[in-house]
């Protein structure tokens, strides 16, 4: 099974790109910006990700705070493993990234990173330290993408400010996409200047938006 979830996983990156592309079509107020030629070929390299022939890791597949328990030695414990499976530990790296960095200075977050550094071997690391940049888009696509879904449930119950709200959210990540693609033209970066990339200003908006189920309050970082 946990072989089987990581082929969905390949299956569905695989063309999240081209559904974006479409999606935003739908949707005048993302502006395009960017050569297609040059998201193309940014887009193109996911194998180098994405296709890894090993060693791969059990990952959990749902890193967050509400499958973490601190047991009474002071232990952190993870439950809940029924999206595990085998794969490259990146791009859930960077999931669980995108979690903190909404709570916690960068300092935390390099601190979180030398330490899970110690737990991999020495190739995987090396692919997400030379991959940042990639694995974050593909990570931002997966958000709007879920976000995109949650917009058209709400618009089709009539609730449709708060799913312009989420739209606008969504144009936050757009935003920082496009930054990431024109600043690592080649889908390569380091985090902490994929960090700086995502203003204040925008990180403060989403402060002030009506809780998700992501839940992001991104305006108290250092």
């Amino acid at each position: 099974m946990v072989h089987n979830h990581r082929e969905r996983i390949i299956h569905r990156h695989e063309y999240a790109w081209p559904k974006m592309l479409k999606l935003l079509e739908k949707h005048p107020e993302f502006i395009w910006e960017l050569p297609v030629e040059q998201c193309n070929r940014w887009f193109g390299e996911k194998t180098v990700i994405w296709g890894q022939g090993g060693p791969f890791y059990l990952l959990h597949g749902d890193p967050n705070p509400g499958n973490i328990i601190i047991q009474e030695n002071s232990k952190a414990v993870l439950i809940d493993y029924e999206k595990s499976h085998y794969g490259y530990p990146g791009p859930e790296l960077f999931r669980c990234l995108m979690a903190n960095y909404c709570t916690h200075s960068l300092e935390h977050q390099l601190l979180f990173l030398d330490t899970y550094r110690q737990y991999v071997s020495k190739e995987n690391w090396l692919l997400w330290e030379n991959n940042t940049a990639a694995i974050a888009g593909f990570g931002i696509l997966k958000r709007m993408n879920t976000w995109f879904k949650k917009s058209q449930i709400l618009r089709e119950r009539g609730k449709i400010k708060n799913s312009r709200i989420i739209l606008a959210q969504n144009l936050d990540y757009w935003n920082w996409l496009q930054d990431i693609i024109t600043t690592f033209p080649d889908g390569r970066g380091d985090w902490p200047s994929i960090i700086a990339l995502y203003s204040q200003e925008n990180a403060t908006s989403e402060k002030n938006q009506p809780a998700t189920s992501h839940n992001f309050n991104c305006g108290n970082n250092n």
